[in-house]
This record gives C-alpha cells, structure tokens and sequence, in this order.
C-alpha cells in the first residue's frame, strides 16, 4: 500500500489516503467531510531523509580507511 496527502480546498482539512501500489494517485477527490463535500487535490510533500550512521571506507579495507564517523540526516 501506499498513502498520499490530500487537501480540501474549501474546509482546509489535510487526509491521507491509502492505495494499492498498482494504482495511479487521482489528482483530486471529494472531501470525507460530511458538511463540506468540497475538491480535495493531492499535496505534494518532499519525503523523509535517509539516516544512517556508521565508519567511512569501503568493504575491501574493512570500513578503516578513517576513524571518524559518517552521519548523513
């Protein structure tokens, strides 16, 4: 499965919507909102970093060509 935002334009309200990895993301839907029924367009979000930390180097020196750490956020 896989999620994306979407925004109603008239309300303001922010929902995730889930759906199966083979399907596309439609562009807008209908508010969930009883009260509002308005357009919602899906809001485009930049996704997480990748956090790791660990030795610098390589697998053929065995991670040792520097002491020092590597944090990437």
């Amino acid at each position: 499965m896989k999620s994306a935002d979407y925004k109603c334009e008239t309300c303001g309200k922010i929902i995730e919507i889930q759906f199966h990895n083979g399907a596309t993301f439609p562009a807008d839907i209908q508010c969930p909102e009883f009260e509002c029924q308005g357009t919602s367009r899906r809001v485009f979000s930049p996704l997480p970093s990748i956090v790791y930390k660990g030795r610098t180097g390589n697998a053929k020196n065995g991670y040792k060509s520097s002491e020092t750490y590597l944090k990437k956020s």
